[in-house]
């Protein structure tokens, strides 16, 4: 089964200096996308590139940074093949600066 695992903390930039983010670590997403590929799943995890929890070999990594790119992630993801499951553990960001 193809599944999507979403994890770690995202952030929103306020200016080129400052950003809305969160401390996050991924731990729950993490354990989660290793414990599906351990049981067979072929899993894509969607990993906020301030995640500090380690992943399995098996399991596909791709990093994102905030919630917009995520987005993009996942619709690119889902172009190209059938998605079985998708499981958000990510701590998106509540705020965007305009």
């Amino acid at each position: 089964m193809r599944i999507i695992v979403t994890c770690g903390p995202s952030f929103e930039p306020i200016d080129a200096v400052r950003r809305i983010s969160n401390f996050s670590t991924g731990e729950l997403g993490v354990l989660l996308a290793n414990r599906l590929a351990g049981d067979g799943h072929d899993v894509t995890c969607c990993k906020g590139s301030g995640s500090t929890t380690p992943i399995s070999l098996e399991t596909e990594t791709v990093a994102f940074t905030t919630n917009g790119h995520l987005l993009e992630l996942l619709k690119n993801i889902e172009r190209r093949e059938e998605i079985a499951a998708v499981f958000h553990a990510a701590a998106l960001s509540d705020f965007k600066v305009d």
